[in-house]
């Protein structure tokens, strides 16, 4: 279905629920009628221009989806058509080509961005949350580097939080460069390894104090160099590789979702997969690698750059631990229920926790280890495009919410008498009427409730509502 069709469904309904029995209509519920119309269609339109985030995963050469596969797609997603009208074929056919086969349980981009990551993540705490220079106040007790100087607000800090003077964090990175170790500088506010720094052998106050700036004012953490297993070297010796593992709180229990290895470019520090680096899925299950690799051109192959062969299976040693330090480590901050983790393994393969991304691209898993939510998917869909997924819409009396299957009236907005409170609008039931409905006019619809026409549904709501 195109974007106009779509929305001229839509206007079509918002129609049918403005009743003629007010030809014209007041110009201030006009207007209320045409604003949430508006904002339905932009959403619409949102997560229907949300494809793009799929498309940088396809290639020319895709093999199209069969038939048969369509019609699994369509029978699956059709009940969820009320959010999700236009299914995205082509991201079904973007990742069964990229992880190898179809599966219906294939979370496309737009249903993540657009359904799930508002509920998976409190916005009051997503800052702070992933501030780097906050992670080991945060997350104390979960290994992670070791960090010597961090920069909080333009404030220097000690590796236990004790506020020193610029000049003192500088004499702290000397003093660690002069052990023979070498420095880490990240930005908090970084990704994908850009404006990463390194303080090394022979610089001296003026290079670490040059490093500091170029910082500007964002907050950032100094930490050692991390050595790396070799079980982790191997798949290339310039960076440190690191696991990407996913969790979600769901219904009392904290799930690993899926997991991944980040492969950095040869000659490359970062382990990015946007510089030219590999991904390679894990079984989420046995830690089993697979046995061959994402390129950044999403080309699939065996043999890493290195000459390393994926066909020799490799599993992740202590994967088992990974798991229990990211779920114990979740647990910490139960306000984001999904979280994408940055795990490294020290030299005797203990993991460590580098950092925690809340809006981590998900197109990346689904790529190389498979549907991302899996078994759960079912009960994330059911609960987030049918439960609590909504749109608001205004008729000449009131301001309701459309749900899959209902509608519910929130607000009475009428500017003449109330005589009815309608069995259906958008030619599905209203099932409620919430408790402040009449709030702004309390008095008037008290006066002449008796004569109210109601649905005997609804007949305790509305009593309930005038008692408010």
């Amino acid at each position: 279905m195109s974007n106009k069709s779509l929305f001229s469904r839509l206007r079509g309904l918002s129609k049918q629920t403005t009743g003629a029995k007010k030809a014209g209509g007041s110009t201030s519920n006009r207007e209320i009628i045409e604003k949430l119309q508006k904002e339905e269609d932009a959403f619409r339109n949102k997560v229907i221009t949300s494809v793009r985030i799929d498309r940088e995963f396809a290639r020319e050469d895709d093999i199209d989806l069969t038939e048969e596969e369509k019609q699994q797609i369509k029978e699956y997603w059709s009940k969820y058509s009320f959010a999700y009208p236009n299914i995205d074929y082509e991201s079904f056919k973007t990742f069964k080509n990229r992880y190898g086969h179809m599966d219906v349980r294939h979370c496309p981009g737009s249903i993540r961005t657009s359904f799930f990551h508002k509920h998976f993540v409190n916005k009051s705490y997503s800052v702070a949350y992933q501030n780097k220079a906050l992670l080991g106040r945060l997350f104390e007790g979960i290994a992670q580097p070791t960090t010597v100087v961090r920069r909080i607000n333009g404030y220097y800090f000690d590796e236990n939080y004790r506020h020193i003077t610029e000049q003192e964090a500088i004499n702290i990175c000397s003093q660690w460069i002069q052990k023979g170790e070498e420095l880490i500088v990240k930005p908090n506010a970084s990704s994908g390894g850009h404006n990463i720094n390194f303080i090394t052998h022979g610089d001296g106050e003026t290079e670490i104090k040059a490093i500091f700036s170029k910082m500007g004012i964002s907050a950032f953490v100094a930490q050692v160099v991390l050595h790396q297993s070799a079980f982790m070297s191997q798949f290339n010796e310039s960076s440190v590789n690191t696991i990407r593992i996913n969790t979600l709180l769901h219904k009392g229990e904290v799930i690993p979702l899926s997991a991944l290895i980040r492969v950095g470019s040869s000659g490359v520090r970062v382990d990015n997969y946007c510089s030219g680096g590999s991904l390679i899925g894990i079984n989420i299950e046995t830690g089993m690698c697979n046995d061959w690799a994402m390129a950044n051109d999403h080309s699939n192959h065996a043999v890493l750059p290195n000459g390393l062969d994926l066909r020799d299976r490799q599993t992740i040693p202590n994967f088992d631990k990974v798991k229990e330090l990211v779920i114990k480590a979740h647990w910490m901050i139960p306000y984001i229920k999904m979280i994408s983790w940055d795990i490294a393994l020290d030299e005797n393969d203990m993991p460590l926790m580098i950092e925690c991304n809340f809006a981590g691209m998900i197109q990346v898993n689904e790529a190389v280890s498979g549907p991302l939510f899996g078994p759960v998917m079912d009960e994330l869909l059911d609960e987030y495009l049918i439960q609590k997924f909504f749109v608001k819409f205004a008729t000449e009396d009131f301001i309701c919410r459309e749900y899959s299957d209902h509608v519910e009236i929130d607000e009475y907005i009428g500017l003449t008498p109330l005589t009815e409170i309608p069995e259906k609008l958008r030619d599905k039931k209203v099932t409620k009427i919430r408790a402040t409905t009449f709030k702004n006019k309390i008095e008037e619809v008290s006066a002449r409730a008796d004569s109210v026409k109601v649905p005997s549904s609804l007949k305790k709501q509305f009593a309930a509502a005038l008692k408010k």
